[in-house]
C-alpha cells in the first residue's frame, strides 16, 4: 500500500511540476483556454488565435477519447530557431482537475460539436465563464472568434492560412471532420 502511495504521489509531482512548466507564458497567467478538436481547420484557427493572445489550446482528439492535448502559449522564437514543443497529454477523466489546476477566467469552445464534444462543457467548473464558437462553417466561426477576442484581421488570416495549406497539397474536408492521411494500397496476392 505505501509503495502505491509513494508511485501516485510522485506521479502526481512530476505532472503538477510539466504542467506549471508548461504554462509558463509572457503574462504569467492564464485568462483563457481555447478548447476545440484536433483537425486541420481547427488546428489552424486555434493555433491563430493563441499567435495573437498568447494563451493556451486544448486539442481533442476524436480518434483517442482517452486523452487530451494541452498547448502552452509559445514562446517568440529568433529567425532560424526551432519553437519548443511543450504539448502535454492529460487523460480526459483528468480534464476537469486539469482546467481547475489551470484556473483560467474563462474557456472558449471552439467548433461544432464534432470538434467540442458535450462532455468537456459538461464536466467544466460552473465557476469558470464558458463561451462556445459553434457552427459548421469555419469562415462564419473565425469571424466570431475575430470579434470575440477582438483580433483585427483574424477572418482574413484565417482564410490565407486555409490557402495555403490547400496550394500546399492539402485537403480540407467540408464538414471540418479531420480528414486521414492516404493509406498505402499493396497490390493483391
Amino acid at each position: 500500500m505505501t509503495g502505491r502511495f509513494l508511485a501516485a504521489a510522485a506521479a502526481f509531482v512530476l505532472a503538477a511540476s510539466t504542467a506549471a512548466a508548461a504554462l509558463k507564458n509572457d503574462e504569467k497567467t492564464v485568462s483563457t483556454v481555447i478548447v476545440t478538436g484536433n483537425t486541420v481547420e481547427a488546428r489552424l484557427l486555434a493555433e491563430l488565435i493563441q499567435r495573437h493572445t498568447k494563451q493556451p489550446i486544448i486539442f481533442i482528439d476524436h480518434l483517442n477519447p482517452r486523452a487530451i492535448s494541452f498547448v502552452p502559449a509559445q514562446e517568440e522564437v529568433e529567425e532560424g530557431e526551432e519553437p519548443i514543443n511543450n504539448v502535454l497529454k492529460v487523460e480526459t477523466k483528468e480534464y476537469s482537475n486539469f482546467i481547475n489546476f489551470v484556473h483560467p477566467e474563462q474557456v472558449v469552445f471552439v467548433g461544432n460539436p464534432d470538434h467540442t464534444p458535450k462532455y468537456f462543457k459538461e464536466k467544466l467548473n460552473p465557476a469558470i465563464k464558458s463561451y462556445a464558437i459553434d457552427n459548421r462553417d469555419w469562415m462564419i466561426v473565425a469571424s466570431q472568434a475575430e470579434e470575440l477576442f477582438g483580433i483585427s484581421g483574424l477572418l482574413e488570416e484565417y482564410k490565407t492560412e486555409i490557402e495555403l495549406y490547400k496550394k500546399g497539397g492539402g485537403t480540407v474536408s467540408p464538414s471540418g471532420v479531420e480528414v486521414t492521411e492516404p493509406k498505402p494500397v499493396l497490390p493483391p496476392r
